[in-house]
């Protein structure tokens, strides 16, 4: 789902355009608001049973573009799944694993990169890194199941199928938080406890969690 601002945003142009004119790669282009694509969704049958299909288009969109005070990064993580079944239940439930998976391995991808450039520094074994790499897979699969959150939640009705399009978020200094806590409780009675926390320290870095918008209580 595209990012939806009121103005203009800048997106390049074809590539057969840019070689022809180098000095002009990029062009103003409207942008189309909340407002109007919650419109959009309605003509193509979607709806929705608790806030405004432009309230959740807000809300998404300020999650997405919240930024970690500290570090400068997306303070958090999302997915949108978009899955049909027999019924809501089955359709909802199934969005959901599929949202779990993708944030747990966006997750961990983020921080066994930092954790393996941490781990080469401090000259740790193949032991110690597989029982690491398992452990932070392990929890941070345990967490975001735990801590994620849904932001847009809108559904449709065709051939006896009911279709949902669900975005998840975490917030990434939550989790990261927490993680930290698991894995020092995974190897408290470990030899290495000592070199497990230097490493776990150095790769969650402290983060300020940004305080989140909340969704718009306007009349359906």
């Amino acid at each position: 789902m595209a990012l939806l601002y009121t103005g203009f945003s800048y997106g390049q142009k074809n590539n057969e355009e840019a070689n022809k004119k180098p000095d002009l790669l990029m062009v103003p282009q409207k942008t189309v608001t909340a407002e109007a694509q919650a419109r959009d969704l309605a003509k193509q049958g979607w709806k929705s049973s608790q806030y405004t299909i432009e309230a959740q288009l807000s809300y998404t969109n300020a999650l997405k573009c919240a930024i970690d005070t500290t570090s400068g990064e997306p303070a958090y993580l999302w997915i949108q799944s978009e899955i049909s079944a027999p019924s809501l239940m089955d359709a909802k439930k199934k969005a959901f694993e599929f949202c779990r998976e993708k944030l747990s391995r966006q997750f961990s991808a983020i921080v066994l990169s930092r954790c393996r450039e941490v781990m080469e520094r401090k000259k740790a074994n193949e032991a110690q890194t597989l029982s690491l790499t398992q452990a932070l897979n392990e929890i941070i699969n345990r967490i975001v199941r735990l801590q994620m959150q849904e932001s847009m939640e809108i559904t449709k009705e065709k051939d006896n199928l009911v279709t949902i399009r669900l975005v998840m978020v975490v917030d990434k200094s939550a989790v990261s938080r927490i993680l930290r806590g698991g894995v020092m409780s995974k190897f408290k009675d470990s030899a290495d406890f000592q070199f497990y926390q230097d490493i776990i320290n150095e790769t969650l870095s402290p983060r300020l969690r940004p305080s989140s918008p909340k969704p718009s209580t306007q009349k359906k």
